[in-house]
């Protein structure tokens, strides 16, 4: 078994979404939180000052919020449809059907390239 060098603390949230204070397991330091992140749709950690990480540090770090992102879909999928309510993996927040339908509604013409960032895509046009 591999020694954790990483303690993560959960915080009490009025949200959905869970919140971490990640620290050493050597020196007991705060190294920083791991968050949602909404524009990104995923767990982020951020850092608090100068921190040094090596491989096996980032490893840890990157399992535990591989964890967090795998736990957040399966609750998503056993959620039921914003729309019908009915049960079944919805992990957009709609069923198939819904979705569907509400595409049928929605027609997005001239987009362009990714933005700069790479988050979402920009210069999209509703018609």
């Amino acid at each position: 078994m591999e020694k954790q060098l990483l303690r993560f603390e959960e915080e009490e949230t009025k949200g959905k979404t869970k919140k971490f204070r990640v620290y050493s397991t050597h020196s007991d330091d705060f190294l920083g939180n791991i968050h949602w992140r909404s524009g990104w749709r995923c767990y982020v950690m951020s850092y608090d000052g100068e921190i040094d990480m090596s491989l096996s540090c980032n490893k840890e770090l990157n399992d535990f919020m591989e964890k967090l992102e795998q736990e957040r879909k399966l609750n998503l999928m056993d959620a039921p449809c914003l729309v019908c309510q009915k049960k079944e993996e919805v992990d957009s927040g709609m069923c198939e059907d819904c979705l569907k339908e509400a595409n049928k509604h929605l027609k997005i013409k001239n987009i362009s390239t990714p933005n700069p960032k790479g988050m979402g895509i920009q210069n999209a046009k509703l018609i």
